[in-house]
């Protein structure tokens, strides 16, 4: 199980306690007029606390339900209590996580359905404004989360882009070194062979001499490279090969 997954798990299991808890509280100081918690109530309270179970997996799901159980708890007129911040968690989540259009989806129908249900339980048409604006704070801060988000991760890419331009130019600039060391050599080595080759019957000492400074430019060749790739090897180090596209 993931982290998230076992957060979420810790975050329901405590959701539910406080919901019992909690909604008892508050019932004390408003029945009457509202209805006596009953075994009805009290489900609706567990499965609105489990929904943050799967809030970070199925974020949709957990918003759905849990506005169910917060409309259903008004349509039937049960005191109002700690229930309420199982949707504002769930509507923060869809916001935050999801496309803008499910957010805004999400505020209003959340909204829509709160309103609804309180007019159900013999509420007042006008508090529809009441519950829309309660919902108005975790909608806000989910997309101010979900801009800080896509911006965070907008510099990230902008950082890995030009890391790997970066490792490109220098990759450029080694096989133009190696290019040039081996580029200059080879070509004293084609000439020096040709001019042997040229004056092989006529004079055969400076056959060798060819031959010798084939040898010396082909050793000193080497050299060269073996001395480029150290400053290469020093220089860039092995992830930035890796990471590189090929």
């Amino acid at each position: 199980m993931e982290r998230r997954q076992v957060e979420d798990a810790v975050l329901a299991a405590g959701a539910v306690v406080l919901l019992i808890f909690g909604t008892q509280v508050a019932a004390r100081n408003q029945v009457p007029p509202f209805d006596p918690l009953d075994g009805l109530a009290y489900l609706l309270l567990v499965v609105a606390g489990l929904a943050l179970a799967v809030r970070s997996r199925f974020p949709a799901t957990a918003l759905a339900i849990t506005l169910g159980c917060c409309s259903i708890l008004a349509a039937l007129h049960y005191p109002y209590g700690p229930v309420f911040l199982t949707l504002v968690i769930a509507l923060y989540t869809v916001t935050a996580h999801r496309p803008l259009l499910y957010g805004l989806v999400a505020f209003l129908l959340s909204g829509a359905a709160l309103a609804a249900g309180d007019v159900a339980g013999g509420g007042d048409l006008a508090n529809t404004l009441v519950w829309y604006a309660s919902m108005l704070l975790p909608y806000g801060i989910g997309l101010i989360v979900r801009a800080n988000r896509r911006a965070g991760l907008a510099v990230s890419d902008a950082e890995r882009e030009q890391s790997l331009r970066r490792a490109q130019e220098e990759r450029l600039a080694i096989a133009q070194e190696i290019h040039d060391v081996l580029g200059h050599s080879l070509t004293l080595i084609n000439m020096r062979a040709g001019i042997a080759l040229h004056v092989a019957p006529r004079r055969p000492d400076q056959v060798l001499d060819a031959l010798e400074t084939i040898k010396k430019t082909s050793g000193d060749a080497l050299e060269e490279l073996r001395d480029t790739l150290d400053v290469v090897r020093d220089r860039v180090p092995a992830r930035g090969w890796s990471s590189c596209p090929t």
